[in-house]
């Protein structure tokens, strides 16, 4: 029997070669646990297991599989999913005579190892919109800016952005801490530096086995305190696959979603965004006001949001994919928060601090290119 493996965001698709027999079985059970069931911050999602050349199955070879499924049915917390794909007739036999097809989801056509435009992180409930979506963004143009500002006409390429600000939930379970000041498992997570913000990203993209964005020669950044001076020669690798902080274009064509409503979903910020008069004074669950046109939710107002570019003042031509000067004192932050008032939850207001600096109204989001 060979293992031929392919990793997409967040699957793990294997397609099997020759007999699964009682011979061959115990190293498909070994794979399945090492390279699945057992990697130490879990983001896969689905294990879909490719039967199209696999001419007979042992008894031996269907335990394997239903101690997978088993595997799945236990660890909810990570909505674990297994498919069969393209499975022989024989294999499906097997399967009616031990009666385990009725609870494996037996996919016998179509490709789904392709990378998706939206895909769900483990969430702490089923409550509407608790999960965690990338959403796909078109490439475009907008008007960047405002009177105060200056304005220029900016391209954006495609490029995924997260439909919600990173929750407290997310946070801990790549970190494992939280130390935000307004503790709740949906509610933003706040009280962390663009350095922390920078290092969760890295470590996601790791979790997915994609390529991370940020790194600085010779130095592990996950090793790094905030006051190191190792941290002026971080760079970003666009042409990564993994995850990173939106840049300013990127956060600001998100937030307007093709309008050109003073905040982020329309005129009227009450139905689109927490600010200081109608937080109650702090964070709310993310998502529960109304999203903009691209579906993405708390972009003016709740929390602001980190982004990748130093802050400068605009350079008043047009550009295509700006990522802001190479090096500066504070680090731009967009949107807004529970404590401000409604002129800086505008789409295009800017605001800056230490990359060093935690607030209680600071969090992010996050994005990644698309290819």
């Amino acid at each position: 029997m060979q293992i031929e493996e392919r990793k997409s965001d967040d699957e793990l698709n294997i397609k099997i070669s020759g007999r699964l027999d009682t011979n061959t079985a115990p190293q498909l059970e070994q794979y399945v646990n090492d390279n699945f069931f057992n990697v130490p911050v879990v983001y896969l999602h689905k294990l879909i297991i490719d039967m199209s050349d696999v001419p007979y199955i042992s008894s031996a070879g269907v335990r394997v599989i239903v101690a997978a499924y088993k595997s799945t049915v236990t660890m909810k917390d990570k909505h674990f999913k297994l498919y069969i794909k393209n499975p022989s007739d024989f294999c499906l036999q097997v399967f009616d005579t031990i009666g385990v097809k009725s609870v494996l989801n037996i996919i016998s056509s179509g490709n789904h190892s392709s990378q998706q435009d939206t895909f769900e992180i483990p969430s702490p409930d089923n409550s509407e919109h608790s999960n965690f979506k990338m959403i796909k963004l078109p490439l475009g143009t907008f008007i960047m800016g405002n009177a105060q500002t200056g304005t220029r006409n900016v391209g954006i390429s495609e490029f995924y952005i997260s439909s919600v600000p990173i929750t407290q939930f997310f946070f801990k379970k790549v970190m494992g801490y939280n130390n935000s000041k307004k503790q709740g498992e949906l509610l933003p997570v706040e009280n962390v530096s663009w350095y922390e913000a920078v290092i969760f990203c890295n470590i996601l993209s790791e979790a997915y086995k994609l390529q991370p964005c940020y790194s600085i020669k010779d130095f592990d950044i996950k090793t790094l305190s905030d006051n190191s001076i190792q941290w002026k020669n971080l760079t970003c690798n666009f042409g990564a696959n993994g995850f990173r902080l939106p840049t300013e274009a990127e956060w600001e064509y998100a937030a307007k979603a093709g309008g050109v409503s003073l905040y982020s979903g329309g005129d009227k910020l009450d139905e689109y965004g927490w600010y200081g008069e109608n937080s109650n004074v702090g964070t709310h669950n993310v998502g529960e006001k109304k999203p903009n046109a691209f579906g993405l939710y708390d972009m003016s107002g709740n929390i602001s949001e980190w982004c990748w570019d130093w802050y400068a003042p605009y350079v008043l031509k047009p550009e295509t994919d700006p990522r802001g000067p190479v090096d500066g004192k504070a680090r731009i932050k967009r949107g807004g928060s529970w404590l401000d008032d409604a002129v800086q939850c505008t789409t295009s207001t800017r605001e800056s601090s230490a990359p060093s600096g935690r607030s209680g109204t600071l969090g992010f989001r996050i994005a990644r290119s698309a290819f």
